[in-house]
């Protein structure tokens, strides 16, 4: 049986990634060195090399100025909000029709880009946590995400705040979903929604979740032995079990919890048992300990 090969090349991703931003964003040319196909290879190159438009510029040839670059996105971009669309409308033009003919599990990260500069416009602009790569600012934002046959579909993506509450932040990412026509069977979320305004919403509205819990609390070794949800880390076998959680204005939320105990086998050094600590409900129910861990 003969098989076909049909080979992915650079330049086939970056015509096919320009062609669809430019059909949605709409650049126009800043003159002649800052045309709109010189513009996207340019932002393409930082992207995928995870730069600054300085360092682009920088290495690639012939390539106009920063400063200029800056300039004809300043002016060709239109505002946050319609640029926010716009985007979503990119990402959502090239799902297949499988993705919208029955129901997706649908996952959503939380992602904290460490900052180390100043507000634009707006201080709330500025997400500040957990201290991570020498900074605890951040600039934040969220996607929502189908994983099919190996390949990720984002049908949602939109700006964290600072003291935005992140139910708000899953409410926009499932209306842009909606409007990709892609309904969700379950939520697979990041730890970072594992709050108690975001479980209570769930369990409220009833969508079928589950998401990774933090571990919070004392750990094992402190004298007056673990709690939070450290607790958990001590089991040494899979099992069932329930939490409460508390924040900061003492609303609780309690949920059932699934432990999956593993070995280690040497992964990252370490050996021994882990506990792995998943929060699951609005009406979902594991079949097992295994399909919580991989799903």
């Amino acid at each position: 049986m003969r098989l076909n090969y049909y080979p992915l090349t650079p330049a086939t991703v970056q015509a096919h990634a320009q062609g669809v931003l430019q059909k949605h964003l709409r650049l126009q040319d800043h003159g002649p060195k800052c045309r709109a196909d010189i513009l996207w290879t340019i932002l393409l190159y930082a992207a995928a090399r995870l730069c600054s438009l300085a360092a682009a510029c920088a290495a690639l040839r012939d390539a106009p100025s920063d400063t200029a670059v800056h300039d004809a996105l300043l002016a060709g971009l239109p505002k946050f909000a319609e640029l926010q669309r716009r985007l979503n409308r990119a990402l959502q033009g090239d799902l297949p029709n499988a993705l919208r003919r029955k129901h997706q599990p649908i996952a959503s990260d939380l992602i904290l880009i460490p900052y180390h500069g100043l507000h634009l416009n707006d201080p709330n602009e500025i997400y500040r946590g957990q201290a991570k790569s020498g900074t605890t600012h951040f600039h934040a934002y969220a996607t929502a995400y189908v994983i099919r046959k190996g390949l990720r579909f984002t049908v949602g993506l939109t700006p964290v705040y600072q003291g935005e509450a992140l139910t708000h932040v899953l409410q926009r990412l499932l209306a842009q979903a909606a409007k990709a026509s892609v309904r969700p069977r379950y939520l697979l979320l990041d730890r970072g929604f594992c709050s108690v305004d975001v479980l209570r919403y769930l369990q409220t509205s009833r969508r079928p979740f589950l998401m990774p819990v933090p571990r919070r609390g004392r750990k094992a070794d402190h004298r007056k032995g673990p709690s939070g949800t450290q607790i958990f880390a001590t089991w040494k076998t899979s099992g069932w079990g329930q939490y409460t959680m508390t924040n900061a204005t003492k609303r609780k939320a309690t949920f059932p919890v699934c432990v999956k105990c593993r070995n280690r086998r040497g992964e990252r050094g370490k050996h021994g048992r882990e506990a792995l600590v998943y929060a699951y409900g609005g009406g979902l129910q594991p079949s097992s300990f295994r399909w919580v861990q991989e799903t």
